[in-house]
C-alpha cells in the first residue's frame, strides 16, 4: 500500500522508521538482471535530475516535516565495489552519498566485512583506502541538527473497518467503524469517504477513557446545517474521532477540554470541493473531498447527508 494513501500509523507514536535501499546495478522497475528487466532503466543510468526527482518520489517526501506520513527514513543499504570501475557507478555512488549528506539522514552501509563490496581491510579494524573513501567521510563528518518540536498529524480510514490510534479506549460505538485520534492529539480534518485527520497542533491535549463521551443522537445545540443529519459535542469538548455505521457517517467521539471553551463557530462545507482553513498535514484523503479546520479551532460538529460527511462545525479554541 502507497504511503500517501494509507501510512502506516501505529498506537504508540515515535516508533516508526523507513527503510530503503538504493544500488547502482538496480532500478525503480529493474531488477539487477538487463535480461529479464526488458529495457527498464537502472539508477546508475539516470541523469542527475531524474535520479534525485526518483527518491524524492519513492522514499525522499516520507521524512517532510508536518504532514500525515511524516516519519524517519534510513538507507539502510547502499554499496558498491572498490574495484568497480564503471563511470555510471561511481557517479551514482557520489550522488547518493551527497544526498544522504545533504538531507542528513541515517544510513547503513553494506557491508563493512573485507570483500567486495566491504569498507575494511582484513584485520576488520582498518578502513580500506580507495575512491570511496572520500564519500565515506563525507558520510561520518554528519552532525546532526538541534532536535525541534514539530507538530504531528496522522490520518485514519474506515475503509476496512476500525481505525484507532490510541490504546486508552477501542469499542466505543459497538456496530460501527471507528476512527480514533491518539490520545494526545484531535481531529481537525474529514473527507467525504470518511478519511480523517489528527493533530497536536494548536493546543495541548491528554484524554483518557474517563474524559470522553460520544455524540451520535443528532442533538445540536444550534442548527448550524439545516436540512443535514448533525452530530454535535456537548459543550466545551473537543471531537477525537469519528464513526460509520449503515447509513455512514454515524456519530463523534468527544472530550471534554481542561478549560472552557469559547462558542465562536462557523460551518465549513467541504461537499463540492476542498476546504481546508490550512493545508498542513498534506492531502490526507486523495480524490475525495475533504474539510479541515485551522490550527487555532476544533472540530466541534459534524453534518452529513445520504451518509456522507459534508461540513464540519469549526470552533475558535
Amino acid at each position: 500500500m502507497k504511503v500517501l494513501d494509507r501510512a502506516v500509523q501505529l498506537k504508540i507514536p515515535g516508533r516508526l522508521v523507513y527503510a530503503a535501499h538504493n544500488y547502482a546495478f538496480v532500478g525503480p522497475n529493474h531488477n539487477g538482471h538487463d535480461k529479464s528487466s526488458f529495457g527498464q532503466i537502472k539508477y546508475s543510468d539516470m541523469d542527475e535530475k531524474t535520479f534525485y526527482e526518483q527518491i524524492e518520489a519513492e522514499w525522499g517526501f516520507i521524512f517532510q516535516d508536518e504532514k500525515f506520513y511524516s516519519a524517519p527514513v534510513i538507507l539502510s543499504e547502499f554499496g558498491i565495489e572498490k574495484d568497480n570501475a564503471s563511470e555510471k557507478g561511481r557517479i551514482w555512488f557520489k550522488r547518493i552519498v551527497h544526498y544522504l549528506a545533504e538531507k542528513k539522514l541515517h544510513f547503513a552501509y553494506w557491508p563493512l566485512n573485507p570483500e567486495a563490496y566491504g569498507l575494511l581491510t582484513d584485520d576488520w579494524q582498518s578502513m580500506i583506502s580507495d575512491w570511496r573513501s572520500d564519500s565515506i567521510q563525507e558520510l561520518l563528518s554528519i552532525t546532526a541538527d538541534p532536535l525541534v518540536k514539530k507538530a504531528r498529524y496522522a490520518s485514519i480510514t474506515l475503509q476496512s473497518g476500525d481505525h484507532t490510534l490510541t490504546t486508552r479506549l477501542d469499542d466505543w460505538l459497538p456496530g460501527d467503524s471507528k476512527g480514533t485520534c491518539a490520545e494526545d492529539t484531535r481531529l481537525i480534518g474529514l473527507s467525504r469517504d470518511n478519511r480523517g485527520l489528527c493533530t497536536d497542533e494548536g493546543e495541548a491535549i491528554n484524554w483518557t477513557k474517563s474524559t470522553v463521551t460520544v455524540a451520535n443522537d443528532e442533538r445540536t445545540l444550534t442548527d448550524w446545517a439545516p436540512g443535514y443529519i448533525k452530530y454535535s459535542c456537548p459543550e466545551d469538548h473537543y471531537a477525537i474521532g469519528y464513526s460509520k455505521g449503515y447509513r455512514g457517517s454515524n456519530g463523534l467521539l468527544c472530550m471534554k477540554s481542561p478549560k472552557p471553551l469559547a462558542r465562536q463557530c462557523r460551518t465549513l462545507w467541504f461537499n463540492r470541493s476542498d476546504e481546508r482553513a490550512q493545508t498542513n498535514g498534506g492531502d490526507f484523503a486523495r480524490g475525495s473531498f475533504k474539510g479541515q479546520c485551522s490550527a487555532d479551532e476544533y472540530i466541534e460538529g459534524l453534518a452529513q447527508r445520504f451518509g456522507h460527511s459534508s461540513a464540519l462545525h469549526c470552533c475558535a479554541i
